[in-house]
């Protein structure tokens, strides 16, 4: 399944469309980039280069997810 499709679903999820979606998301993206914790602020440090789209933040929680499940 494509990202694509996660944000399609996940909208559907929550009786949204895909772009109102999306803007959620980046909203979260910019209360994380906001945030004064430590702990938020290294992990972003630690995984992004720059700040990221909707998509690629959720693909690399997924990617983290994943790893983490598979120890």
């Amino acid at each position: 399944m494509g990202i694509d499709e996660v944000f399609k679903r996940a909208a559907a999820a929550r009786n949204m469309d895909v772009e109102s979606y999306r803007q959620e998301i980046s909203a979260a993206i910019d209360r994380c980039y906001e945030s004064s914790e430590t702990n938020v602020q290294k992990f972003l440090a630690d995984n992004f280069a720059s700040r990221p789209s909707p998509e690629e933040f959720i693909l690399k929680l997924t990617s983290i997810v994943k790893q983490t499940t598979q120890m």
